[in-house]
């Protein structure tokens, strides 16, 4: 906004822009001035708490950088959705918003039942461990017994 290249002057130039503001933790509120950072972000959102093994300290799952891209996929999927409902196509989104879907029901289980998961590595609660497995031959091979079906 401050080099004169914001929303209302972008808009002007263009009624069918969409736009993505991304903040660390947001526009307004207390951690506001803060940076974000995808590994921080990560843990800040919870998903490092649950990435790793039982007893172990938590760690980066995958890449650092998975909130930068998860952001900027759902801040533009929300800011054309906005633009449809609306008429106006801007979102303002933290870096840290998206992690929240892979916590899948996560958030609901604390809120409803003071439920935290802990670390589970491969462990899954609704299916059989998923996890990759050495093979002979030095390769590594990933296995998901996820039903009674068999795919190559």
């Amino acid at each position: 906004d401050g080099w004169g290249i914001g929303w209302e002057d972008l808009r002007s130039v263009n009624p069918e822009l969409v736009m993505v503001r991304i903040t660390g933790y947001g526009q307004k509120g207390p951690n506001a001035h803060r940076p974000g950072f995808g590994c921080i972000t990560n843990a800040f959102g919870g998903l490092s708490f649950l990435a790793g093994d039982p007893g172990r300290p938590p760690s980066t799952p995958g890449l650092p950088t998975i909130p930068d891209y998860f952001e900027g996929l759902y801040g533009a999927l929300m800011a054309v959705r906005a633009r449809e409902k609306t008429g106006e196509g801007i979102i303002d989104i933290c870096l840290y918003e998206p992690i929240y879907r892979f916590l899948d029901e996560l958030p609901a289980a604390y809120h409803f039942n003071d439920f935290i998961r802990e670390r589970m590595g491969p462990a899954m609660k609704n299916a059989l461990r998923h996890s990759h497995y050495p093979t002979k031959d030095g390769r590594w091979i990933a296995i998901a017994f996820t039903n009674d079906k068999i795919f190559v």
